[in-house]
C-alpha cells in the first residue's frame, strides 16, 4: 500500500471546543467539508469505535471506523471501505490499495488560541489535490470558528 501522509495546521483566534464543534456539528462539517466535494456530509456519529459513512450528493463515498475519539481534543478514522451505487465495497482491488489509511484532526490549547492540526494519509497521485484542498478548508474552519 503506497501512500503519503499530508500534515497541516493553522491557528485559530478562538477557544479549542468552539473549534471541535466547528469541525464536527453536521451543519458546519457539511460547510468545510464542501471544499472537497460540495454536498458532502458524514452519515453516523463521531463515537469511538463507531462506523461513519461519509457521502456525496450522490450518495457514493468512504465508509470509516473512529478509532479514537477524545472530545475536544482528538479524532482519529480509519478508511476501510467505498459506496458505490449504495453497495458497500471492503474488498476491490482499489479498496484495498488504500484501506487502512487514516485521518486525524486534533485542537490544541495555544493561549487563548488554538492550533487545528490534521494528519491524513493519501494515495501519492492525489496527495498534491488533498494537499490544496487541506489549505483551503482549514482557512474555512478558522473562518467559521472566529466568527462562532
Amino acid at each position: 500500500m503506497d501512500k503519503k501522509t499530508l500534515a497541516h495546521s493553522i491557528d485559530i483566534q478562538a477557544p479549542r471546543e468552539t473549534v471541535w464543534k466547528i469541525l464536527l456539528e453536521d451543519e458546519t462539517y457539511r460547510k468545510w467539508v464542501g471544499v472537497f466535494m460540495e454536498g458532502s456530509w458524514a452519515e453516523g456519529d463521531w463515537s469511538e469505535g463507531s462506523t461513519i459513512r461519509f457521502k456525496g450528493p450522490d450518495g457514493n463515498g468512504l465508509v470509516s471506523t473512529v478509532v479514537e475519539h477524545k472530545p475536544n481534543e482528538v479524532v482519529r478514522l480509519e478508511h476501510r471501505g467505498m459506496i458505490l451505487d449504495g453497495k458497500e465495497d471492503f474488498e476491490s482491488e482499489d479498496v484495498k490499495s488504500w484501506a487502512g489509511f487514516s485521518e486525524s484532526y486534533r485542537v490544541d490549547a495555544e493561549g487563548d488560541n488554538t492550533r487545528l492540526s490534521i494528519l491524513m494519509d493519501a494515495a501519492p497521485k492525489e496527495a498534491e489535490w488533498f494537499a490544496s484542498k487541506w489549505d483551503e478548508a482549514l482557512s474555512l474552519v478558522k473562518k467559521l470558528s472566529e466568527e462562532a
